[in-house]
């Protein structure tokens, strides 16, 4: 009777064989930090994984009362905070969406997927995704299950946990990582989840010099899922890049004479399929525009002067940021007649103002070009070279 008893027994154990591997690939893109992360609550220059045991991380506090007490906080905040925002969250080992206990990605943006290696049996849980391709079914090893968000949360992060046990069985467990992100197997293949096509879209269609607008690069699958790819596309230069330039989406404009428009591009490649897509920005002309109508008063300054019998000055102003010049005519006195003029030399493009006492001209642009500064105060006319950078 012992002898059965303990027979019993020891199949018992074998058929409950619930372990989680000591070692998984990450969940997360590391070629966005260069392999680089840490176990600490942040990293200067890497993933974050923070394990802090506390809040959601507790004994029947994770989605569906699972116990997460092991569960990781994952970020990415360089090279900018957020950084992490809409990038791809992998499966990190083929398995089957468990759709039980609130794992239906809904609130919170959750997926559990249940995992059997070997006679191991254990699972992953994914939490704050948005864009979640599929909440059912089967998932190969590398498969991009959804992308990082706040969704059901205050800030972007991946919420991360690995259970013994299938549907977050026996509670969260401690692993070590890999440091290599997971990818799928070879024989695998996913024709549904082909690239289609990207779209740029920029928040302004018109900037001002020294402006900047953060365009982005979205990427749209067969499968009817899509994912941010502005840190992943190359961006090609500006169609006029003495007027703006571009990098890695972020168009800074220069400066032009007359409204200028050109073309942001950018170009995605994934697997064999490569897709580009461009939209356009106008670049703000400065030619006869007010300086203060343009922001250009906020850094001016005198590149060149002359003081008129009187106490009277004439003076040629500069914006380094607009790139533009201008004159002002001060005077001592609210009454006298005044005249102040522009002109940019190498093309003679000038604009004046009549008026009395204090007066400005509008602008020309000229951030290497010689402009001058001419005008009358009063009786005394000041033209020619006389106030010239």
């Amino acid at each position: 009777m012992k002898k059965n008893v303990f027979a019993f027994s020891l199949i018992a154990i074998t058929k409950v064989v619930i372990a989680a591997p000591n070692t998984i690939d990450m969940p997360v893109d590391m070629s966005l930090s260069s392999g680089k992360y840490c176990i600490a609550s942040s990293c200067s220059n890497g993933w974050s994984f923070n394990q802090h045991k506390s809040g959601f991380h507790a004994p029947k506090a994770g989605v569906g009362n699972a116990n997460d007490t092991y569960a990781w906080d994952i970020n990415l905040n360089t090279p900018t905070f957020d950084y992490d925002n809409g990038k791809p969250v992998y499966a990190v080992e083929e398995g089957i969406i468990y759709t039980g206990n609130g794992w239906q990605g809904s609130s919170v943006g959750q997926i559990l997927i249940n995992h059997t290696s070997g006679s191991d049996k254990w699972s992953t849980g994914y939490v704050h995704l948005n864009n979640i391709p599929k909440k059912s079914g089967s998932v190969n090893k590398g498969d991009i299950i959804g992308y990082i968000s706040r969704v059901g949360t205050t800030n972007n992060h991946l919420h991360f946990a690995v259970y013994n046990g299938h549907n977050a069985g026996t509670g969260s467990v401690n692993v070590s990582f890999s440091g290599k992100t997971a990818s799928k197997k070879a024989s695998v293949t996913n024709p549904t989840n082909t690239l289609t096509k990207i779209n740029v879209n920029c928040p302004v269609s018109k900037l001002n010099p020294g402006q900047t607008a953060n365009c982005a690069a979205t990427a749209y699958y067969a499968n009817g899922t899509n994912k941010s790819v502005t840190s992943l596309a190359s961006w090609a230069p500006p169609s006029n890049p003495s007027v703006a330039k571009v990098s890695s989406g972020i168009v800074t404009a220069i400066g032009a004479t007359i409204d200028s428009t050109i073309h942001i591009t950018a170009t995605y490649k994934e697997g064999a399929v490569m897709q580009n897509a461009s939209t356009n920005i106008t670049i703000a002309g400065m030619d006869g525009k007010l300086p203060a109508d343009y922001g250009c008063t906020s850094d001016q300054e005198i590149v060149a002067s002359k003081l008129i019998s009187g106490g009277s000055v004439i003076s040629l102003m500069y914006s380094k940021k607009c790139g533009t010049n201008w004159t002002i005519i001060k005077t001592s006195s609210s009454s006298t007649a005044t005249e102040a003029t522009i002109t940019r030399k190498s093309d003679g493009r000038s604009y004046s103002y009549k008026g009395k006492g204090n007066i400005y001209t509008p602008m020309v642009y000229s951030p290497v070009a010689t402009s001058c500064a001419t005008g009358r105060i009063g009786s005394v006319t000041i033209s020619g070279n006389a106030v010239c950078r």
